[in-house]
């Protein structure tokens, strides 16, 4: 099965567009894609998580739907976590330093606390802060942490340093997508490993189709590309073939 990680209904960019679900869809047709991971950002957590909610019941079989929260919302975000889990079960969450007014370890600590206790997958997206990424995979060693974008969508060396992490902890993850440092790709593959490396897009901003092209260009090994096109992500999520 392959499975896009990375597709928002609404936006983290500077335009902060919403798209219906029909249009990644299509997106995913267009590249032969069977699943996509779906989230909503830029609005209040609840709003963010009943726009995902809609997507996902629009189109069952070809989302899997990740919560979102701001880290600054707090005791909101906390009780919001608390409510996908056991009303909707969803068991990924999608975080993103950018929205937060204060990056900090002090000020995603109990968040991302909760997120692990309640055994979200997390994927966040983590604004090139190495320091607080490597910080909070330590203080929750028990969580799943998924970096976006090799750790950096420009900066080579700073994507170096992410690998370099992957390669030392054995809950960090590296999502590909929207990289503009694909060349990196393959040094993930032989420092981190392709178990630690899942495939996505960051759809629609960037399509799936010229996603993928970044991973077959490797010409790695059919086991080890099923591994980053879904497999290390359907692994996480406890999902089997079937759903």
């Amino acid at each position: 099965m392959i499975i896009d990680c990375h597709m928002h209904l609404k936006g983290g960019d500077r335009y902060q567009r919403e798209v219906p679900p029909e249009f990644l869809v299509g997106q995913l047709d267009q590249a032969g894609v069977d699943k996509g991971v779906i989230f909503a950002m830029s609005l209040p957590c609840y709003d963010s998580n009943e726009l995902t909610r809609r997507g996902h019941e629009a189109f069952p079989d070809r989302f899997i739907p990740f919560a979102h929260v701001n880290c600054d919302e707090q005791a909101l975000a906390i009780r919001e976590l608390d409510r996908v889990r056991e009303e909707l079960g969803w068991k990924g969450l999608k975080l993103h330093f950018g929205e937060m007014q204060d990056v900090s370890v002090e000020a995603a600590r109990s968040v991302v606390g909760h997120a692990v206790e309640l055994g979200f997958v997390i994927l966040v997206d983590v604004a090139g802060r190495i320091d607080v990424i490597t910080a909070l995979a330590d203080m929750f060693s028990k969580g799943t942490f998924i970096v976006a974008h090799l750790g950096s969508p420009n900066d080579e060396r700073l994507a170096e340093r992410f690998i370099d992490l992957a390669s030392r902890k054995a809950n960090v993850y590296l999502d590909l997508s929207y990289s503009h440092c694909y060349w990196k790709f393959a040094d993930a593959v032989r420092v981190a490993g392709p178990e630690k490396l899942i495939w996505g897009s960051d759809a629609p901003l960037m399509h799936p189709y010229v996603e993928m092209a970044k991973v077959k260009v490797l010409h790695l090994p059919e086991e080890q590309e099923q591994l980053i096109l879904g497999g290390n992500l359907m692994r996480l999520l406890g999902m089997s073939e079937e759903g």
